[in-house]
């Protein structure tokens, strides 16, 4: 887990600066760190929402890599939790590829992340 505490305060670059920080204090440098996290906190450069962990990332460790996940089936967490719209099979193979240059992580099953500040029902 490396999103630690997050204020409620906080804007969204706030929240993904903090992940990064956790990432950055838990790898040494020249590690391979394999950091798994929502599609919108892994691009390497700013986005609409603003600056996500992945573009921190890349600021402090040269040559960080984004890998967008293509879902399946499962959950997840947006201000509420949320279940993916498609419903490939779940027993499905996780796969790494490229194409067109970017990195896709095929993942047929997804489940929402934990994180401990976000109260539980």
């Amino acid at each position: 887990m490396f999103a630690g505490v997050i204020g409620a305060d906080w804007s969204w670059s706030q929240g993904d600066e903090a992940m990064a920080r956790g990432i950055l204090a838990a790898s040494r440098p020249g590690a391979r760190t394999l950091a798994v996290a929502g599609n919108l906190h892994t691009p390497t450069s700013p986005i609409e929402l603003g600056v996500p962990m992945g573009a921190r990332l890349a600021e402090q460790r040269p040559g960080v890599r984004e890998i967008q996940i293509s879902y399946g089936a499962g959950s997840f967490w947006n201000l509420e939790p949320r279940h993916f719209a498609r419903r490939e099979d779940p027993q499905g193979q996780v796969r790494l590829h490229e194409h067109d240059g970017e990195l896709i992580l095929d993942l047929p099953l997804a489940t929402e992340a934990v994180v401990p500040q976000r109260p539980r029902p």
